[in-house]
C-alpha cells in the first residue's frame, strides 16, 4: 500500500473587513408615513369572451366569431384594443379552450357548421 501524498495548502489569508451596520429603512426622526387612501374601483367592461357569451345568447343562433365581434363591437359591449390585428381567431382559440377545459359547463358548443358556435343552455 502505497500513502497518498497530501500537499497541505496555505490557508488564503482574507481581508478582515467588518461589515458596515446597514442601515435601518426609517432614518431617525423620520415622520410616520400617511395613511393610504384606498382607490375607487372602477367599474371593468366585460372581456371579449364574456361579451361574446351575451351576443350568442341574445342572438340565439349560431355565429362565427368574426359576425360575434362585430356585434359586440356595435352594442358597446367591448371595444377593441389598439393594436389588435385578429380578435377574432383570439376569441376563436378562447371558446375552444373553454369548450375543452370545462367539460360540459362551458358557456359555448360548437355549432353544426364548421367555424360556428352556439350559446349552451
Amino acid at each position: 500500500m502505497t500513502a497518498k501524498k497530501t500537499t497541505a495548502k496555505p490557508a488564503a489569508k482574507k481581508a478582515s473587513k467588518k461589515a458596515a451596520p446597514k442601515a435601518s429603512k426609517k432614518a431617525k426622526g423620520a415622520k410616520p408615513a400617511a395613511a393610504k387612501q384606498p382607490k375607487e374601483k372602477k367599474e371593468r367592461k366585460p372581456g371579449l369572451l364574456t361579451s361574446a357569451a351575451q351576443v350568442l345568447a341574445a342572438a340565439g343562433k349560431p355565429m362565427r366569431c368574426t359576425e360575434m365581434v362585430q356585434a359586440a363591437a356595435d352594442k358597446g359591449l367591448w371595444t377593441p384594443p389598439a393594436g389588435g390585428k385578429t380578435p377574432e381567431r383570439t376569441l376563436s382559440a378562447a371558446i375552444l379552450r373553454e369548450i375543452a377545459k370545462e367539460n360540459g359547463k362551458a358557456r359555448f358548443k360548437k355549432g353544426k357548421e364548421r367555424g360556428t358556435f352556439v350559446a349552451a343552455k
